[in-house]
């Protein structure tokens, strides 16, 4: 990838002619799944089951940090989404769903933007104000990282994108997902847990399907170019506990130990045990899928981790 602060070539438009007409069947029909998926947070969350009056404080502080957090992980694919629909409708000979499918993809983004807000806010002591960015310096860079700056350049091979952001990341959150909803015992957290899994398997089916569609036309710079930016990914961004602050702790302790709690209360959290054998069987169907495609992922290693 380009660095963010390099002058961006910006791709030239070629629009028309317009091409609506189906090209990749299983993207449509994903498309109408995820248009009958709709769902209003204020409505299909059973927020009087939530009981957070019942909750020491000190919980209740924690597990809204916890779902502060979440929010501030979902609010950066709002930016995100809608430069992938620019960049596929300026790239010549893109396919139309692609397109009406990402326009769904960002209002399901915004609705768990919502819920996590409001559970946030819910959980937090009364009078208590939430931080107003997370964690460290370094850390809250992670949630600023100008994703819509690399879909606008043109040197950034947007299949490539696609791999890192539609398929590998929206499938990491989805197995995370499940691990923090194996654990939950409140049926509101439960409830909004549900809607998030259910649209992150939409999501990363979207990339997936994307993928496969692609890939008889990639070349072995292709492939290499996709398997160097989910490892630049990884190393860059999930190893610095974007999504798993236990792996950053000299940057995100804080942040880690508010999970811990929300976990060992069953409020939505999961341990970094639970969380680290998601990760792993992730990366398992990850590198076992991108195979099939011509696309060799390398062996990763942290600390914490150990080699995978």
């Amino acid at each position: 990838m380009a660095a963010l602060h390099d002058p961006v070539p910006i791709l030239v438009e070629q629009r028309f002619p317009l091409k609506l007409s189906e090209e990749v069947p299983a993207l449509r029909r994903l498309y109408e799944e995820s248009k009958r998926a709709r769902w209003d947070p204020r409505r299909a969350v059973p927020w009087d089951r939530l009981g957070a009056e019942t909750l020491d404080p000190k919980l209740r502080e924690a597990a809204a940090a916890c779902w502060r957090r979440r929010a501030w992980l979902e609010a950066t694919a709002l930016t995100e989404t809608p430069a992938f629909v620019v960049r596929f409708c300026m790239e010549k000979g893109r396919e139309a769903e692609t397109r009406m499918f990402l326009t769904v993809r960002n209002t399901e983004e915004a609705w768990q933007v919502e819920a996590c807000d409001m559970l946030a806010r819910a959980l937090a002591p009364q009078g208590a104000k939430p931080p107003a960015r997370p964690g460290t310096d370094a850390y809250a860079a992670l949630f600023n990282r100008g994703l819509h700056r690399a879909a606008f350049d043109a040197r950034n091979a947007l299949d490539a994108l696609v791999a890192v952001h539609c398929f590998f990341e929206d499938g990491l959150e989805r197995a995370l997902a499940e691990a923090q909803r194996a654990g939950t015992e409140n049926l509101a957290i439960g409830a909004v847990l549900d809607r998030m899994i259910a649209a992150k398997t939409r999501h990363s089916f979207f990339g997936q399907i994307y993928l496969a569609h692609r890939a008889p036309g990639w070349t072995a710079e292709d492939r290499a170019r996709i398997a160097a930016a989910i490892a630049q990914h990884m190393a860059e961004v999930e190893f610095a506990g974007y999504h798993m602050p236990w792996l950053a702790p000299n940057a995100a302790a804080r942040e880690a130990a508010a999970d811990a709690l929300t976990a060992e209360a069953g409020l939505g959290a999961a341990t970094p045990e639970q969380e680290a054998a998601a990760l792993r069987r992730w990366l398992h169907d990850a590198r076992v899928f991108l195979g099939t495609l011509g696309v060799a992922l390398p062996e990763f290693s942290h600390a914490l981790l150990g080699r995978g």
